[in-house]
This record gives C-alpha cells, structure tokens and sequence, in this order.
C-alpha cells in the first residue's frame, strides 16, 4: 500500500522521496527517529518535507571531505571560536528543511545558546559557514540553489 502512494523522484545525486498523505516527516522528531533506525542512510528533508536520500560517497569524496573537516578542525582548534561539525550532524533551518554539509561551523555564543537537551537531535539552527563539496554527480546548477539556500536560511558564508 506505502509503495502505492510513495512517490520517487530519481535525481542525479539523490533520490527524492514524497511521503505526502503517508507520514509527516515535517515533524522533527519523527524525522530524526527515522534517521536514527536508518542509519546507514545519508537523509536530507526539503523545506517541502520530501526525504533526499543522497549516494555514499566515494574514496576520491570522502578523501576530500575528510582533508576539508580535518583543515577546518586545526583552525577552530588553534582559534577556539565556535563548534566543527561532520557530515553526519543534521541543521533543521529556518525554512523547515534539514540539511548535512560536507563541513560547517557555528561560533561559540551561538552554540551556548541552544539547550544541552537540543544538542543532542538536529540542531535547530542554520550554520554560520558550511562547505560543500561537489561531486562528479553534482550538477552546478543543483549545488548553487543548495548554497543559496544555506543563505537565505542565514548562513554568513556558504562555499
């Protein structure tokens, strides 16, 4: 019956699931309840509330995003301005989307300003910076709506 009304949107780099009228994955806990029993998943939720469920990476990418995340550690190490966060860590945005970059950052006072119980699911806020790596998969075009989303959500600085 779910595969019935389950609509798939193949896209280049991500499957696009629509689970209008089956399960509101608008609300937050639901949506990282499903994250957490679908590990293995790397899952990104639109403003519309689709699920992107988004390729692994591959050696070359996650070679790159590695390198990125270990720069952007002994920087904020040496500089102890604010909290380096992975690939994996999901930012529920202003819009109602839920988004993983490749690296991002959010300073120290905003970090002290989100509840300690809050830390611990997505966390209910937009990076200061994000970067994004792009693929052999990524279509340009697809990665700058992506950036600009990022800063209509009030990202200081997305790359």
């Amino acid at each position: 019956m779910i595969k019935e009304k389950l609509h798939v949107i193949q896209e280049t780099e991500a499957i696009l699931l629509d689970f209008d009228g089956i399960i509101d994955f608008t609300d937050d806990s639901r949506l990282f309840e499903f994250c957490a029993k679908n590990r293995d998943l790397r899952v990104e939720r639109t403003k519309e509330g689709k699920l992107s469920i988004m390729l692994p990476v591959g050696g070359e990418g996650s070679s790159r995003e590695f390198e990125l995340s270990g720069m952007f550690y002994v920087w904020n190490k040496k500089y102890k301005l604010g909290k380096i966060f992975s690939s994996s860590g999901g930012f529920i945005l202003p819009s109602g989307s839920m988004r993983s970059p490749d690296v991002s950052f959010v300073t120290a006072e905003r970090w002290k300003d989100i509840p300690v119980f809050k830390r611990k699911k997505f966390l209910p806020l937009c990076p200061d910076f994000v970067a994004e790596l792009r693929s052999e998969s990524d279509k340009l075009s697809d990665l700058k709506a992506k950036m600009m989303e990022w800063m209509e959500n009030g990202c200081r600085l997305a790359h």
